[in-house]
């Protein structure tokens, strides 16, 4: 079994379930013509069919543990496919918004039973620099679904905007590979047990719902600035939106170097990094410098996620990958879910309801979280110096005693 996982063909069929993960979120472009479409409806409740999977994602994803133990992780991603793919195209054929509503919710339910494991296959089988590098792909594997996913959506999106749906039909690749490949799948005895999780584990899944609630504002209202600023239409939003993926690929492909040179300090560094792409979108007024803002904010995520969630894995109990990979992505589904609802109202609640004004909010956000963990890492890095400092005095005063007693012998004698 050990020789099987270090195949190319199991480490594919593992990182092909990845490019379902961001699947979810490629039709954000399609937004403006659905609220042209569903006018009986509020824009929110039609924005409610952008984020609606990522509450079925959250559901499976809370039950995905149990449902592995019944029926094992093949059938698990199997069936997982099977119904992202049934659901995912359902849209393209059914005009009723309720229907839509349904089909969009199971469809994240699809892809929250396998979406956990995405992660968890890979800390659980891979260690030290293979694990780092395999993190680096997975996340390269989704961006690049993402961004074949987008430009697809953009390409229909001038045909027809209900067409956009059959881009989910991409599920067919992962399935197949999973099927032919994914034998290896199942947990090794000498990992089975209880699984627990520590507060380390559950801070980095709250760490995450707040860096994806203020991130996705930049995917929701995108295409809608684009529109506000004159810059273009939704077609070119959706292009745009596919250049982040493109340099994510890139990006999760040499993550590993980078992770190895900055260590500790890439969580912050890419915090601050996002903030700044987001600066420059907001302040954008031509396309050039927007989409260059876009690429900017996307490449620090790039290398943000996977290095939260290697961390996690570090700190994580012992055979307790998958309840750790469960948490972590409790938080990413969550935070989608609310952006539009935390991130949108507060934004709208603060500066007012223009786009501009969501992006301004993601700056201020993602500027106080890298400031505020490269402040954490610094005390930290003062306290480790106080400690070994009295750690080193207390040793030279029970050197100096021992001396002491030494001399004191002598001159009895």
């Amino acid at each position: 079994m050990e020789n099987d996982r270090s195949k190319k063909s199991f480490k594919s069929a593992i990182l092909s379930i990845a490019l379902m993960l961001m699947s979810a979120q490629v039709i954000y472009p399609v937004l403006p013509q659905m609220k042209q479409y569903f006018t009986r409806f509020s824009a929110a409740q039609v924005e409610t069919l952008m984020t609606i999977p990522s509450l079925g994602i959250l559901l499976a994803i809370t039950l995905s543990e149990i449902i592995i133990q019944r029926f094992g992780r093949q059938r698990v991603i199997i069936g997982g496919l099977l119904l992202t793919l049934f659901c995912g195209v359902l849209p393209l054929l059914i005009s009723n918004y309720f229907v839509i509503l349904g089909a969009r919710f199971c469809f994240g339910v699809g892809v929250g039973v396998f979406n956990a494991l995405s992660i968890s296959l890979i800390t659980e089988f891979y260690r030290g620099g293979e694990r780092a590098q395999l993190l680096g792909y997975q996340n390269s594997v989704q961006n690049f679904g993402a961004a074949l996913l987008s430009l697809l959506v953009g390409w229909l999106l001038t045909i027809q905007w209900k067409l956009v749906f059959a881009v989910y039909l991409i599920a067919v690749i992962p399935l197949i590979l999973v099927l032919l490949y994914g034998q290896g799948f199942e947990r090794s005895s000498k990992v089975v047990g209880k699984q627990r999780c520590n507060w380390q584990v559950v801070l980095y899944g709250i760490y995450l719902l707040i860096i994806y609630a203020f991130y996705t504002i930049m995917q929701v209202k995108l295409s809608q600035l684009i529109v506000h600023k004159g810059l273009g239409n939704t077609s070119i939003a959706a292009a745009i939106l596919s250049s982040i993926s493109i340099v994510s690929v890139v990006v999760g492909l040499v993550y590993a170097p980078i992770f190895s040179l900055f260590r500790r300090y890439l969580i912050p560094i890419s915090l601050l990094g996002m903030g700044s792409g987001f600066i420059v979108i907001k302040i954008s007024y031509s396309l050039f410098s927007l989409a260059l803002g876009v690429i900017l904010t996307g490449i620090f995520f790039a290398l943000l996620i996977p290095a939260i969630y290697g961390q996690a894995a570090e700190l994580s109990p012992a055979n307790s990958d998958g309840l750790t990979t469960t948490i972590l992505l409790v938080g990413v589904n969550l935070g989608i879910f609310l952006s539009p609802l935390i991130a949108g109202r507060l934004a709208q609640t603060l500066f007012g309801d223009s786009p501009e004004q969501a992006i301004k909010l993601s700056i201020i956000m993602f500027t106080l979280l890298g400031g505020g963990h490269l402040l954490i890492i610094f005390l930290k890095n003062q306290l480790s110096r106080f400690t070994s400092g009295l750690k080193k005095r207390s040793l030279i005063n029970d050197l100096d005693g021992d001396n002491g007693e030494g001399q004191c012998l002598e001159r009895k004698r």
